[in-house]
């Protein structure tokens, strides 16, 4: 049985400038490809150049009533006396 390294190698022997990313990125590029084609490229592109982000449950509990607003204010002027 080949690895996948030994059969792009087989591949590239008769095609040399060929690799699956770049012909996939070829796709989501063309003119000619559907908007559905482009995504589905850009995709399977996005899995072998970006981590995938996930998300992440955080829970608490807050004991103050601070706005967003109030806690970055005191955040960006704490121990700034030139704000005044």
């Amino acid at each position: 049985m080949k690895t996948g390294d030994q059969l792009l190698e087989m591949i590239q022997e008769k095609y040399p400038d060929y690799h699956p990313l770049m012909a996939v990125a070829d796709i989501a590029n063309q003119d000619d490809s559907t908007i559905g084609q482009k995504m589905d490229a850009s995709k399977t592109v996005l899995k072998y150049t970006l981590p995938e982000l996930k998300s992440i449950d955080i829970s608490g509990q807050i004991d103050h009533n601070l706005s967003v607003l109030e806690l970055l204010v005191s955040d960006e002027y704490a121990g700034d006396e030139s704000a005044d």
